[in-house]
């Protein structure tokens, strides 16, 4: 029944697409000009084949197309069942390998080189990303997303796609344990207009009454259960992750809980997107802290879409031994990647206004200095401790919430200075 066809093509819900951003050529024909030059397996996306044991002929998280040559290859070499896992079966790797023997080649739309078992931990790291199928959501949120939030975004997340400019804001309101995060959560709450290039997500985890905002086309309240996530970076990766394509939507995306007091600013988004332009930075945050090493601090921050793939790839859901291990693996990882991706973080800090933090010497140089003007050490560098009121204007929001409350890091001056600061409203003035 399949003689008068040429080409095969599998795939399943287990990939997201077809997504063809900018051409409006069929899918199809994208893998056949390849098969019709002599490719006999083409894959949307590079393909581990040494990781299951199971049937070549279909991948979760790709679209695989074949030739009829190479589809009686596989199948005369013992791979009929696609799903059960076999012993007396093909694996991938040896599936691959028979292929070669064969003479048939493998190739990705991701990469030029011929497919060989050996390369595949290699070629799975190409970084050129034009494969038209992705894996779906759908494959990764149910066995991950508890544990850890997976990198499955990297496809649409390529550095030559367009995106609309529009920011996204994710607003974490937890418990509201004190009066100090119900005030910071008035504040924020306060200062949400109805802005055409900024949408609003409200995280709802307080319940709280929130039906002003229903008519508001740019703010969706999602009514969150009271989980005991180990952190709000948690919280943010779960809702980003469910959002699926929305995320191409946006290419700025911005964080911040009921742990923040502000915004001190009007236009407050523009000022982040601004200075992360013209630090050429991947990664803004209101402060960013020496302590351990730079990086930026995530109770108030912003990403572009190098960073998003940074940020669902960290173990933000697992839950360490300990909270300074918890903040190193997340928070500090998040910079320390960025990095060493030369992707840049900046804050809005004067203190380091313009620092390339790219190069490592000069994230030494500003420590050395910082602790200098400030007379700190460890963890007395905590930059919440140095604020004025005159800076608190420009940093936008302040971390007043969590540990800085809770264990009374701040001075009683200091403390009484951010109580009594005004966030600014739209609604004033």
């Amino acid at each position: 029944m399949y003689s008068c066809s040429k080409f095969f093509f599998f795939l399943s819900s287990y990939v997201g697409g077809p997504f063809v951003p900018t051409s409006s050529t069929p899918w199809p024909s994208l893998f056949t000009k390849h098969l019709l030059n002599g490719t006999g397996v083409l894959s949307s996306s590079p393909i581990n084949f040494g990781s299951r044991q199971r049937c070549g002929l279909h991948f979760d998280g790709v679209v695989t197309a074949w030739t009829l040559r190479a589809l009686e290859v596989a199948l005369a070499g013992g791979c009929s069942n696609l799903h059960t896992v076999d012993k007396n079966r093909l694996s991938r790797h040896e599936l691959s390998k028979l292929l070669i023997e064969k003479g048939i080649r493998i190739k990705s739309l991701d990469s030029k080189s011929l497919y060989h078992p050996s390369d595949a931990d290699k070629v799975a790291g190409a970084a050129s990303i034009k494969s038209v199928f992705v894996p779906s959501l759908l494959d990764q949120m149910g066995h991950s997303a508890k544990e850890n939030i997976t990198n499955w975004a990297a496809p649409y997340l390529d550095r030559h796609m367009k995106f609309p400019q529009r920011t996204l804001v994710v607003y974490n309101l937890g418990t509201l344990d004190n009066d100090i995060e119900r005030a910071n959560a008035n504040c924020f709450l306060s200062s949400i207009e109805e802005e055409p290039f900024v949408d609003y997500a409200i995280l709802n985890r307080a319940n709280l009454n929130l039906h002003r905002f229903s008519s508001f086309s740019n703010v969706e309240v999602i009514s969150e259960p009271n989980i005991d996530y180990p952190m709000d970076l948690c919280s943010y990766g779960v809702y980003l992750l469910r959002l699926k394509l929305k995320v191409l939507q946006y290419d700025f995306f911005f964080a911040l809980n009921e742990g923040s007091r502000g915004p001190f600013s009007l236009a407050w988004v523009k000022l982040f997107r601004e200075r992360a332009q013209e630090s050429h930075a991947s990664i803004v945050g209101s402060m960013i802290s020496i302590e351990k090493t730079c990086h930026v601090q995530t109770h108030a921050f912003g990403m572009d879409h190098r960073a998003l793939r940074l940020f669902l790839g960290l173990p933000t859901c697992k839950k360490f031994n300990t909270w300074p291990e918890q903040i190193e693996r997340t928070e500090l990882a998040l910079s320390i990647q960025a990095l060493a991706k030369n992707l840049g973080i900046c804050s809005m800090q004067k203190d380091f206004e313009m620092v390339d933090f790219r190069n490592s010497k000069e994230c030494k140089r500003v420590s050395r200095q910082y602790r200098y003007r400030r007379n700190c050490s460890g963890q007395g560098c905590n930059p919440v401790l140095h604020i004025s009121r005159r800076e608190a204007s420009v940093l936008v929001f302040v971390k007043f919430g969590g540990e800085i409350v809770r264990d009374r890091v701040l001075s009683v001056g200091a403390f009484e200075m951010i109580r009594a600061l005004k966030c600014v409203s739209p609604n004033i003035g």
